[in-house]
């Protein structure tokens, strides 16, 4: 959508819609999923520092979580419930949730490159990324749910 002529010295806005980003709907078992993050923030971490953009840290910190014996959530640390036992599971999570580096001014994916082949680079990283993230969050989902599923199905069947 365009917006109307602006008047003389004020700023024109011009939005526009793009529906470019991937959706997965079957997700891969655990540990491809955590290859694939792992994989993911190895080659941004590397690009980061070859580019001298400072995301090292971060993404440093969320390879880090990939393989702590004893996770913690660096965000929403509701979205699994404390009962919940399996330590890769949390650990997934925590990475993917460390690895979410997209959204607004300043972000990951707000940067604005000139070079053509680096911006090339960098789109294909930040894709791959996006993608492994959301398939990571996808795979700890359906993990606690038929987790949940599993817990209720032994206590009716206990408590029967």
């Amino acid at each position: 959508m365009e917006s109307l002529p602006a008047p003389e010295g004020l700023w024109k806005i011009v939005y526009w819609e793009s529906d470019n980003s991937p959706i997965i709907t079957d997700f891969p078992d655990i540990d491809i999923a955590y290859e694939d993050l792992e994989q993911s923030l190895v080659e941004a971490q590397e690009f980061s520092v070859s580019s001298k953009w400072g995301w090292e840290k971060w993404f440093r910190d969320a390879i880090q979580l990939l393989h702590n014996p004893l996770p913690v959530q660096p965000f929403y640390a509701d979205l699994i419930p404390n009962t919940f036992e399996n330590t890769k599971v949390r650990r997934l999570l925590a990475g993917a949730l460390k690895a979410w580096v997209f959204g607004g001014l300043g972000s990951w994916n707000d940067m604005y490159i000139t070079d053509v082949s680096q911006g090339a680079e960098y789109q294909r990283i930040s894709r791959n990324l996006y993608q492994s993230v959301i398939q990571a969050l996808g795979v700890v989902t359906n993990l606690t749910a038929s987790d949940m599923v599993a817990k209720r199905s032994t206590t009716c069947v206990t408590n029967s």
